[in-house]
């Protein structure tokens, strides 16, 4: 029995091969392209999903603050309305945003060196924290034009920062 060695080489031509090879590299160029296309689809894809639900979350936080205001409001506690509602959307602007301030430093201060420089809350938060500070330091219950107002400015800042 006798073993018969046939090589590519002697099946094909030199041309043809280099023909073949090229062919082949396209189409592996072609397949890997796709592949990282369509891995980039499917992160984006992703992301999309993640700010979407982070979205909806921040919705959700700030209409409970809102809530908070109103269901306050509508039982007469002026001064725990105008409190309570504070008090949640600053924890919530400093989670946001990721705020790191001193602790010794004053509600005002904060305002002034961290809440005023990001746009969608400047000048509504300004506003907001006047009414704030007139009832929290004050030690006065806000007339109903307060309540309105401030019911307005929080209103506003609700929708800047999540649209």
């Amino acid at each position: 029995m006798t073993f018969i060695y046939i090589t590519l080489f002697q099946i094909i031509d030199l041309q043809t091969l280099n023909l073949l090879f090229y062919i082949l590299s396209v189409i592996l160029i072609i397949l890997i392209a796709f592949y990282f296309v369509q891995r980039y689809r499917i992160k984006k894809k992703k992301e999309e999903i993640i700010a979407k639900s982070y979205v909806s979350e921040e919705k959700k936080i700030l209409d409970q603050i809102y809530e908070t205001y109103l269901e306050y409001y509508k039982k007469g506690l002026l001064k725990e309305a105008i409190i309570k509602s504070y008090n949640s959307l600053r924890d919530f602007i400093i989670k946001k945003y990721n705020i790191k301030f001193d602790q010794n430093e004053t509600e005002r201060e904060i305002l002034m060196n961290y809440y005023l420089k990001i746009t969608e809350l400047n000048p509504t938060m300004s506003s907001l924290y006047q009414i704030y500070e007139k009832t929290r330091f004050g030690n006065q219950e806000p007339s109903i034009e307060e309540m309105e107002k401030y019911k307005e400015y929080l209103l506003m800042i609700v929708n800047k920062l999540v649209p």
